[in-house]
């Protein structure tokens, strides 16, 4: 968890929590994230998954939904987090689990960001988060033709708001990619208050 040094009790913050990649772990987030969460004002949780990867593939949540909602509850009982102002994000296997779980639970995050992301779950649907999918045009991991270019559609059709991004790397979360992302992100957050 990073929480900006300009934290005061009395002012609930944002809360973006980010999952890390297939094989990755929590700590990959805090090098860049803590000076963007530092500048935008906004608390960052960053989990670890349970397994090698978050749930049990494309049409199951497994136990990370759970260990997710440990990690929000233990943040909560921290730190003054705005629930109006709530987001959830990831890079490839954590991307396709946080737009899966953003799209679950819509009614909690109103925010999604996803890099890379390779599949999500359809169901259940609640609420109508604002989804930011960034994705390399030379992903050679998870190719962009067979995931965002293909989905990305279906979900404006399905009535989520969502701002696509791509850009001329590999598989990877750019630098920035990272900072239209917050800058989204804190556009969305300053709209929600």
């Amino acid at each position: 968890m990073y929480v900006p040094k300009s934290y005061k009790p009395s002012e609930p913050l944002p809360l973006l929590v980010l999952l890390h990649a297939s094989g990755g772990s929590s700590s990959d987030w805090f090098g860049s994230y803590a000076r963007r969460a530092e500048s935008a004002r906004i608390i960052v949780a960053a989990p670890d998954c349970l397994h090698k990867t978050w749930g049990a593939g494309p049409k199951d949540y497994g136990g990370d939904a759970a260990a997710i909602n440990r990690a929000l509850a233990l943040v909560a009982s921290r730190c003054a987090i705005d629930r109006k102002r709530l987001a959830i994000g990831g890079f490839s296997d954590g991307a396709s689990y946080a737009l899966s779980m953003g799209i679950a639970n819509g009614d909690l995050f109103t925010n999604v960001i996803a890099f890379a992301p390779g599949y999500f779950i359809g169901k259940p649907r609640r609420g109508n988060p604002a989804i930011f999918i960034a994705h390399g045009v030379f992903d050679e991991i998870l190719p962009v033709d067979d995931c965002s270019r293909r989905f990305v559609p279906s979900l404006r059709q399905a009535g989520y708001p969502v701002e696509y991004r791509e850009f001329f790397n590999k598989h990877e979360v750019s630098d920035a990619m990272s900072s239209q992302a917050i800058s989204w992100l804190q556009a969305g957050f300053a709209a929600a208050r």
